[in-house]
């Protein structure tokens, strides 16, 4: 019944453990690092853009003196089939150097205007705040391709001004892009504002710099290389040829500065040795002294960053150009003005957002100014190589929806891992509740069962009692009155013959001898009186059976036997008595030996020897002897010889358990 108990409630606990919510094989925390896990391995595999801290401009802001205030503007570009709009935030750094979204608008509207000047809406917060989180691109995809002449943007709500300027709301963008396929339409269109007061501020703040295709992010996948990664030469006027392979059409063109490191480290000197002034012409052959003009800077370009010039060009169609940069922004680390040099990184051009690559490399027609000198590394490979020094160049479209893409799971790794050393704490909390539960678990367990077998000892002592009480009662009783009756007996013939006085004498001592024998068993039986010991009884049972045989007793601590189960003691008595009535009876031996010792922790070993006329292999062992030792979970063991005497070996622990019969 005990061992029933103990393993259904090892089931039930098992079956807990299995089924808890904290449970090991259940953990949150698991499915939250495999989720981080697949996170990381999309990051790996998408683009990593890094902040210019230097942009060519900024972009068109508004201020204000309250929140509530209503402004629009509206971008007018080329006609064509929009499929999504980018607005990009301003950005700006705190104390701490980390980057966050400035100035976007809180509620707004967009609004595709097509021809007859229908309005679409592409997207609608003007009644509820737009959830900014980062500084990544905002994209508002169409739901369907919408034609349109002009992009309507409508703002309702200014933000709060969070930096040292003196006007209280502020709202702006660093750039929109309208995107028809892959090509930003929006390029270098007219912008036109209605009301409001604008942030009017150099290069840095103009209507026009919304849509001149500078933000502070490069379509770049960031892998910075040599700082000379880009075409470097020491002429003040350089022209080079583009042989695009076949006749096609151009309608944009893109130039990278080259990011030159200071003493040949970075950070990098933006701008530095970029031209100012940029002539792109369309040939009829590579030998066309004359060409058709496309785009002429004309006045001197404002000093660049490390993002590119984005031009829109003239729709042309053809196969050669002509590209002539001159009059470098100075390189601040050299001093002699008339050995300035010019530097670009990529040469692109594009049509409907496509970069047409040229068929070979970019050739040089002229050079003017200063011989080529020290420094100057005149590397046409780099021209069209797709590279620039941060990295590799992608496609602008792309590239916006990677760069949002990869912020929102970077947002979300971060609050994955947030989440995760919650969840770890939690858990090792829950486990370690859980431990505690369990050895309370296990304590109750063991105390039920210590309960379960007091109870089992409290019935057998009570058991015991009763068999102890009857035995007294009823057998004691009777042998003192077959005593008496056989005194009385003998008392009422005059003159018994010597057979009967025999026989009358027999029965009177074995009554007396049998109620003995019963007050000792019944001392065994009841631990709670005051009885002799082993150590007392084993030398007056063996003088009573062995009489005049000399006998040998050496023991060592009994008392643990002592104290073991009373039938156990009474088995070794007996085991003890069978041995020497074999000795006396079978053996006729003169001498008999009997030693108790310790040969280990908690074990006993018990032999009897004697001197006796001793038995052959062949010949019955003593059985009773054999049932003795079982009963008492011991191990039996006899050695013996013709005429060599007999030993009996016994080997026990020295508190025997209970071994019941089968």
């Amino acid at each position: 019944m005990v061992y029933l108990i103990a393993c259904v409630f090892i089931a039930l606990l098992a079956l807990l453990f299995r089924i808890a919510p904290f449970s090991p094989f259940k953990l949150s925390s698991t499915a939250l690092k495999a989720q981080i896990d697949s996170n990381q391995a999309t990051l790996d595999s998408l683009p990593k853009t890094v902040q210019s801290m230097a942009p060519w401009t900024i972009g068109m802001g508004y201020k204000s003196l309250k929140a509530e205030r209503k402004v629009h503007f509206e971008v007018l570009h080329p006609p064509a089939q929009i499929d999504s709009i980018v607005l990009m935030p301003l950005t700006h750094s705190d104390d701490h150097s980390e980057s966050h979204p400035f100035g976007f608008p809180q509620r707004f509207k967009i609004e595709c205007v097509d021809s007859s000047g229908e309005a679409h809406i592409v997207a609608d917060f003007s009644k509820e705040d737009y959830p900014i989180h980062g500084i990544e691109p905002q994209i508002f995809e169409c739901s369907r391709p919408l034609f349109s002449t002009r992009v309507r943007i409508t703002i309702y709500k200014f933000p709060k001004n969070p930096i040292w300027w003196e006007t209280p709301y502020f709202t702006g963008l660093s750039e929109l892009y309208v995107f028809s396929g892959p090509q930003n339409i929006a390029l270098n269109a007219p912008v036109k504002t209605y009301e409001g007061n604008l942030v009017r501020f150099g290069y840095t703040y103009q209507p026009h710099c919304l849509v001149d295709g500078f933000s502070f992010f490069s379509p770049l996948d960031w892998d910075i290389s040599s700082s000379y990664d880009g075409f470097l030469t020491g002429a003040k006027e350089t022209t080079l040829l583009y042989d695009l392979g076949s006749e096609k059409t151009v309608d944009e063109f893109r130039i990278w500065p080259v990011a030159i490191g200071l003493q040949e480290n970075f950070p990098l000197a933006n701008g530095t040795s970029f031209p100012r002034r940029i002539i792109i012409e369309r040939l009829e052959h590579p030998g066309s002294i004359e060409g058709s003009l496309i785009y002429d800077s004309q006045s001197k370009l404002p000093r660049p960053g490390n993002t590119p010039l984005m031009k829109a060009l003239p729709t042309s169609t053809g196969r050669f150009y002509r590209l002539t940069v001159s009059d470098p922004l100075q390189d601040f680390r050299i001093s002699n003005m008339q050995r300035q040099r010019t530097a670009i990184a990529e040469f692109q051009l594009l049509g409907m957002g496509q970069v047409h690559q040229p068929e070979a490399l970019p050739r040089i027609l002229s050079s003017t100014g200063e011989p080529h000198g020290s420094g100057t590394y005149e590397l046409t490979e780099k021209l069209s190589d797709g590279r620039v020094p941060e990295g590799r160049i992608l496609p602008l479209k792309q590239w916006l929806k990677d760069f949002a893409t990869r912020a929102a799971l970077e947002r979300k790794t971060l609050q994955l891992q947030d989440k995760l050393s919650l969840s770890i704490a939690r858990e090792r909390a829950q486990l370690q509740f859980f431990g505690v539960t369990c050895l309370g678990a296990v304590a109750l367990l063991v105390l039920l069962l210590w309960i379960v077998r007091l109870s089992a000892q409290q019935r057998e002592f009570t058991m015991r009692e009763q068999i102890s009480a009857d035995l007294h009662d009823e057998v004691g009783a009777n042998l003192t009155s077959i005593a008496h009756t056989t005194q009385l007996l003998g008392e009422t013939l005059t003159e018994p013959s010597k057979i009967q006085s025999d026989l009358l004498s027999r029965a009177d001592n074995v009554a007396r001898s049998t109620a003995k024998e019963t007050r000792n068993f019944i001392q065994f039986l009841q631990t709670n009186k005051e009885g002799s010991t082993l150590e007392e009884t084993i030398p007056v049972m063996a003088a009573n059976i062995l009489g005049h045989i000399h006998f040998d007793y050496k023991q060592s601590d009994l008392r643990r036997l002592d104290r073991a189960v009373p039938n156990q003691k009474w088995h070794l008595f007996l085991f003890i008595k069978e041995a020497l009535h074999n000795a006396y009876k079978h053996a006729h031996a003169q001498r008999v030996s009997l030693s108790v010792s310790r040969v280990s922790h908690g074990q006993l070993l018990m032999n009897i020897q004697d001197d006796g006329i001793g038995f052959s292999a062949s010949q019955t062992q003593p059985r009773t002897l054999s049932h003795r030792a079982k009963r008492l979970g011991g191990t039996f063991n006899v050695q013996s010889n013709p005429q060599q005497g007999t030993t009996v070996s016994l080997s026990i622990h020295s508190t025997p358990r209970d071994h019941h019969e089968r």
